[in-house]
């Protein structure tokens, strides 16, 4: 059996949900550019050619994004496996009810402060 630190499995699922937080805060700060974009290349009348270019990019871009996602989607599922290996085994990170955050634990989605103290999952740590 692998054995964890509880603490260090509180970073390791905060950090991990602020990743998740962050590629997805990237993609919606995206999306409004491109719409952004649109607005302003509609408004100017800007060329097709040079208006085409703004958007394979934005394009290419936002691929690139969701690729990323994708590869910390595979991350994450093998930190579950391992975490399955683990003396924490039954230590609930955030999947489900408690969603752990490096701004602090939400529960039903809303922030709490970093220092809010977490309920170890089944009652017991």
């Amino acid at each position: 059996m692998i054995k964890v630190n509880l603490a260090t499995g509180h970073v390791i699922a905060a950090e991990s949900a602020a990743l998740f937080d962050a590629a997805d805060d990237a993609l919606l700060s995206s999306a409004r550019l491109t719409v952004s974009i649109l607005e302003a290349t509609i408004e100017s009348r800007l060329d097709p050619r040079t208006k085409q270019k703004l958007l394979e990019a934005m394009n290419a871009g936002q691929s690139k994004l969701v690729d990323s996602r994708k590869s910390f989607t595979s991350v994450h599922s093998q930190l579950v496996v391992l975490q399955r290996r683990t003396n924490l085994a039954e230590v609930s990170w955030g999947c489900g009810e408690l969603h752990l955050t490096a701004r602090g634990p939400s529960i039903d989605g809303r922030r709490r402060p970093f220092d809010t103290p977490i309920e170890p999952a089944f009652g017991g740590e």
